[in-house]
């Protein structure tokens, strides 16, 4: 069995909660896999709903600061570094490495939004889309891990993440999404979807979904790079106005 541990906090940052049922198994499974005492193991089966968390919370978190409502959207800035924390702990270099670094940049981010230290959206939307394009990266690694070991409705779970975390990074940097991208993952949602509520496809529509899928992060890295670009520009630009 692949067993996901929550930490007590983590578990509590993300709202995670289980059925009684769950709650009954949880003993038997962290026997298991050998969890420390007082985590959650939760199977990789349960934790797959819960993929596009990331995106939504900081989505939240987005609306929160507009409101001037501070610790609400701290509160929803460390719930993603929270899950991008368990991510990080279940797979190897280099995404590890990676998305702990993203982590540490969201609870920084976290604290100095609750310090009201933070004076508009430009570094959350930044980290945002950062944050989306490194969860479409794994989760297209996933996916793809997924099929070649049987797993086809884990790698359907896995490509829609994939491709709902791309969207929101696109989103997260204003810029629209062209036609040819557009259509890409929008087939890759389709035929994911199919995918995890039990349909079967074919080796080649499986190579063809994951291919485009894969372009499509792979073209997604460079215009989110000149976005954070754009906005340090702008805050060093800010900046040197209030030294004036």
């Amino acid at each position: 069995m692949k067993g996901i541990w929550l930490a007590p906090l983590s578990a509590l940052v993300l709202g995670f909660a289980m059925t009684a049922t769950q709650a009954e198994e949880n003993d038997e499974q962290r026997a298991e896999v050998d969890a420390p005492d007082g985590y959650l193991v939760i199977t990789e089966e349960m934790w797959l709903p819960v993929l596009a968390q990331p995106s939504l919370t900081l989505e939240r978190a987005r609306e929160s600061f507009v409101r001037r409502d501070y610790d609400e959207a701290a509160d929803d800035i460390a719930a993603a570094a929270a899950f991008l924390r368990i991510e990080a702990e279940r797979v190897g270099r280099p995404a590890e490495e990676e998305l702990g670094q993203v982590a540490d940049r969201l609870e920084d981010l976290a604290e100095r939004v609750r310090d009201e230290d933070v004076h508009d959206l430009n570094e959350l939307g930044s980290l945002a889309a950062e944050t989306n394009h490194a969860l479409a990266e794994r989760y297209h690694e996933l996916a793809e891990a997924a099929e070649d070991e049987g797993e086809s409705r884990h790698a359907g779970y896995y490509l829609r993440a994939a491709a709902h975390h791309l969207e929101h990074a696109f989103a997260w940097t204003g810029h629209e999404i062209d036609e040819g991208s557009r259509d890409a993952i929008d087939a890759v949602k389709d035929g994911a979807d199919d995918v995890a509520r039990g349909a079967e496809w074919t080796g080649d529509e499986a190579r063809d979904l994951f291919s485009r899928m894969g372009d499509e992060v792979d073209q997604a890295r460079d215009d989110i790079a000149q976005y954070a670009r754009e906005r340090e520009a702008q805050d060093e630009e800010r900046a040197e106005a209030e030294q004036d």
